[in-house]
């Protein structure tokens, strides 16, 4: 991991110190984003604060980027936060071992998870003239399927808004579908990656 990117974490971390009392200050002191005082020194400090926000929060995009295409990074802070030692070949092998065990449970989890989003179970009672054989209710079952879902997306309005994001545009069952796509394809990504560097 390059020293930038040791530096950028430990700024990260350091600095929610400044950013959870702006969070705090906007969220519960300021509900309408406006400065509490008059007085020109809190006018200054929350301009600070909310540039320091920004940079922080740019920061945090480029962490998470990192995180997904910087393979060394990815190595090195997901294996500590796991807590994943490989002192030895015994120890690399139990790694190994537990890593197949979790990819598979976890694949099983994600297949099940993407079988319940879509499916919709339906109990009613019958209108009194469909009864028969004393046959008062009625059940469907149903399974919908879609990957994409626009309704964080707002267009122009009259507030001088131009466009609010505040979601995704996939469904629940997209978002699942896809990472069952991307972990298969990424462990035969790397068993093939593995096997032809040795």
């Amino acid at each position: 991991m390059s020293k930038f990117n040791r530096v950028l974490i430990k700024y990260l971390v350091y600095a929610l110190s400044l950013v959870i009392p702006l969070l705090i200050w906007a969220g519960l002191l300021l509900p309408d984003h406006k400065p509490m005082s008059e007085l020109s020194i809190v006018n200054f400090l929350w301009e600070i604060l909310s540039w320091h926000f920004i940079f922080w929060f740019v920061a945090l995009v480029y962490f998470f980027f990192a995180l997904l295409f910087s393979t060394s990074f990815r190595q090195t802070i997901l294996t500590r936060l796991a807590g994943i030692k490989e002192r030895d070949e015994r120890e690399s092998l139990i790694a190994g071992e537990a890593s197949k065990s979790v990819f598979i449970t976890m694949l099983a989890a994600l297949l099940f998870l993407f079988f319940l989003s879509g499916i919709s179970i339906n109990i009613s009672k019958l209108p009194v003239e469909q009864y028969t054989d004393g046959k008062t209710k009625r059940l469907s079952i149903g399974y919908k399927f879609g990957m994409l879902d626009f309704r964080g997306y707002q267009d122009k309005k009259n507030d001088g808004t131009l466009l609010t994001i505040h979601d995704i545009p996939l469904t629940k069952e997209g978002i699942i579908l896809l990472m069952i796509i991307l972990q298969i394809a990424s462990y035969h990504f790397f068993t093939r990656k593995y096997l032809y560097s040795t």
